[in-house]
């Protein structure tokens, strides 16, 4: 893993909570390097394939597989076939912990 990891804000605007985008990641090298976020992130793969290194893991990742990433959390993707992804990334205010709390359980 790469010492220094890049942290991402999303775009969210000011009381902004939820930020839903489509995109694709192509199979190039370093199309999406390490990193970890500030905020939640949910992936669904509609197509593509490739592996995803997640916190000292290795998952393989295919059409129909969806990605949970919080904050902490280090992912990258290599990519073997361009991966289109819906990706909904969301922040939860404080009070927000326990609905998260009963959904992870």
């Amino acid at each position: 893993m790469k010492e220094n990891i890049r942290i991402g804000t999303s775009k969210f605007t000011v009381g902004q909570r939820v930020r839903i985008t489509k995109k694709v990641i192509p199979a190039e090298p370093d199309a999406c390097d390490f990193h970890g976020h500030d905020f939640y992130e949910f992936e669904l793969i509609v197509s593509g394939k490739g592996v995803s290194h997640m916190n000292g893991k290795v998952y393989e990742i295919k059409s129909g597989m969806g990605v949970f990433a919080g904050p902490g959390d280090v992912h990258d993707y290599v990519v073997t076939e361009p991966i289109g992804v819906y990706c909904i990334q969301f922040r939860l205010e404080d009070s927000d912990d326990e609905v998260l709390g009963r959904f992870m359980a």
